[in-house]
């Protein structure tokens, strides 16, 4: 029956009701096969069985992926979290490290301003004892000649 149809052989479980039916008009010569036909329930086939576990399969397969790739998205979030914790913390390592060279930096400079301060007062001493050395030596000119 199914090589009459021209269908594929894989296809009997789509036309079990059409051989029992040809079945009861050949064999037992029944006068309303159909009736008999329409008596049977239309459970679930075996292809269609196959096809719906195939299916469930697909499908928990996807779910799977999907579980997978939020994996993978959470890890990348925590690879983030920890990037950024570790730049925090370079970072507040390095505001320290500037603070204590700035400390430094502010300490040397103060080093160097009270050099700078004491270079100042001894050349102002200096200068004052250029003009009282003049001034001694202009009186004692005077003096000398007056």
């Amino acid at each position: 029956m199914i090589a009459r149809s021209g269908k594929p052989h894989t296809i009997g479980e789509q036309i079990r009701l059409l051989v029992i039916e040809e079945v009861l008009q050949t064999v037992v010569h029944h006068a309303s096969p159909r009736a008999v036909t329409k008596s049977i329930p239309d459970f679930p086939r075996v292809g269609r069985k196959r096809e719906r576990e195939r299916e469930r399969e697909r499908e928990r397969e996807r779910e799977r992926e999907r579980e997978r790739e939020r994996e993978r998205e959470r890890e990348r979030e925590r690879e983030i979290e920890t990037r950024s914790k570790r730049n925090r913390h370079k970072e507040r390592e390095r505001e320290r490290e500037s603070v204590r060279d700035g400390e430094k930096k502010t300490e040397t400079m103060r080093n160097v301003e009270k050099r700078r301060e004491t270079e100042r007062q001894k050349e102002k001493e200096k200068k004052k004892d250029r003009k009282r050395k003049r001034k001694r030596s202009r009186k004692k000119k005077r003096n000398g000649k007056t």
